[in-house]
């Protein structure tokens, strides 16, 4: 009887361990943060299935300065508790996914809605029916920012070319109507051809004088040689008395000529004295 009493103790440790063993290796926890206006809510879950779940104590890690600690809920334990650490009364099975603590935060003035924050949460204690620890995982939760979207750069609208403007054309002017007749134009007459130089008669030799006779005749009258106009002096003035100028050439030139032409008139006058 103590045999066999001794080999069913046995079994019963063996199948405790293989079953806290088991149970151990696929608990963790899951948590998300969603943010509705003022306040931040983060809820926390378990990932896999959890039979006999007795307690657990959980920890949280946040921004301070951008979050205040708010209040927590918990749909398996009304008396649930968060003072440090969050600490949650089970004392049934989870199912997979079940959600055992609701966590809120109001959001300070230090709060940058741009910024990514997270709440880390860990496990502190895992607690079985059976009072025994069970190994399980935390998790964190992102609260996501909103990034501000880029202001999109003004598409530079493209500068209509100048359409030009067609030159209008010259309108041409009216011709006026002639109210008078056209005035002919007066020929240009011919130039007068300058008349030819009339030929100088040949000048006929003298006839040779008939020889004198004996006695000459008298002539009837005496002709004087005409004598040569003097040339009108200006009256001399005493104070400013004239000096003749002998250096001029031409002067004596001009005194010569008329010496000739004197005595050459002299001359003719004479014979046709003795003609008559």
């Amino acid at each position: 009887m103590k045999k066999v009493f001794a080999l069913v103790l046995c079994l019963a440790i063996v199948f405790t361990l293989f079953g806290a063993s088991a149970f151990a290796a696929g608990t963790g926890l899951s948590a998300t943060a969603t943010k509705d206006g003022d306040t931040v809510t983060v809820t926390i879950s378990v990932t896999d299935a959890v039979p006999n779940c007795y307690a657990m104590t959980l920890s949280i890690s946040y921004d301070t300065e951008a979050f205040t600690k708010g209040k927590i809920s918990s749909p398996v334990d009304k008396q649930a508790q968060w003072i440090n650490d969050i600490v949650i009364d089970v004392s049934d099975d989870l199912p997979a996914g079940a959600t055992v603590a609701v966590l809120t935060f109001t959001v300070n003035s230090a709060y940058d809605e741009t910024k990514d924050y997270d709440f880390v949460i860990g496990v502190k204690q895992f607690i079985d029916l059976d009072a025994e620890d069970v190994s399980c995982t935390g998790t964190t939760a992102t609260l996501k920012g909103t990034a501000p979207e880029p202001t999109p750069e003004p598409t530079p609208e493209p500068t209509p070319e100048p359409t030009p403007e067609p030159t209008p054309e010259p309108t041409p002017e009216p011709t006026p109507e002639p109210t008078e007749p056209p005035v002919e134009p007066t020929p240009t007459p011919a130039p007068t051809e300058k008349p030819a130089e009339p030929t100088p008669a040949p000048t006929e030799k003298p006839a040779e004088p008939t020889p004198a006779p004996t006695e000459a005749p008298k002539p009837t009258e005496e002709v004087k040689p005409t004598e040569a106009p003097k040339p009108t002096q200006k009256p001399v003035d005493p104070k400013n008395p004239t000096t003749g100028d002998e250096s001029n050439l031409a002067l004596y030139v001009v005194i010569m000529f008329a010496t000739l032409a004197l005595g050459a008139v002299t001359f003719v006058v004479i014979r046709k004295g003795n003609k008559a």
